[in-house]
């Protein structure tokens, strides 16, 4: 026996199925679609944003460039005003206290000078009448107490300089001062 409405029962079950799956196919296509334009405006934003983040880049590098350039003048600024400055050092020892209005006139530049060093981050060393420090300084001469027109305050005392010394505003040292100090026995040789 052939019953046909069960097969017409079980062919409405196949086509509620069919049409079912026909509409979750319908439905997956519509979100692959979806899924596919939103994985290109995605794609689209990571561009814009990769290309944004190099164009940063390039202008972080440019500017590190230029604050290189910047610094190293700025260097260049800095050694040739202490070369100055150790130029009028050598011709103040050489004045004779006579010539006091040029004596005067070196002394205000070099103070000048030293202003201008500061302005840019750097500054001198305050070593004289001071202990002698090895890492600001370097002793270049000894002089015995008995040679000093005063008497030395602290042991290894700094009495004269010969070369100024610098250092940045960040602690980190430019160069040493150049110093005579009093010997440790306080003799004269």
């Amino acid at each position: 026996m052939n019953w046909k409405f069960w097969n017409r029962e079980k062919k409405k079950k196949e086509a509620l199925q069919w049409s079912g799956l026909q509409e979750e196919m319908t439905n997956l296509r519509s979100d692959v679609e979806t899924l596919g334009s939103q994985i290109k405006k995605m794609t689209r934003i990571q561009m814009k944003s990769t290309k944004n983040t190099e164009e940063k880049i390039d202008n972080l590098e440019s500017m590190i460039t230029m604050q290189d350039r910047q610094q190293g003048r700025q260097q260049v600024f800095v050694e040739e005003i202490i070369r100055l400055l150790d130029e009028f050092d050598h011709v103040l020892s050489g004045i004779k206290e006579s010539e006091h209005v040029w004596r005067d006139l070196l002394e205000q530049w070099s103070a000048t000078l030293i202003q201008s060093l500061e302005k840019t981050g750097v500054y001198e060393l305050e070593v004289i009448g001071e202990t002698f420090n090895p890492e600001v300084a370097e002793a270049i001469q000894t002089v015995g107490k008995d040679t000093l027109p005063f008497p030395p305050n602290v042991p290894y005392q700094v009495v004269t300089i010969i070369n100024r010394g610098y250092v940045s505003k960040n602690g980190k040292l430019i160069r040493k001062a150049k110093v005579v100090t009093v010997r440790e026995d306080g003799k004269n040789e």
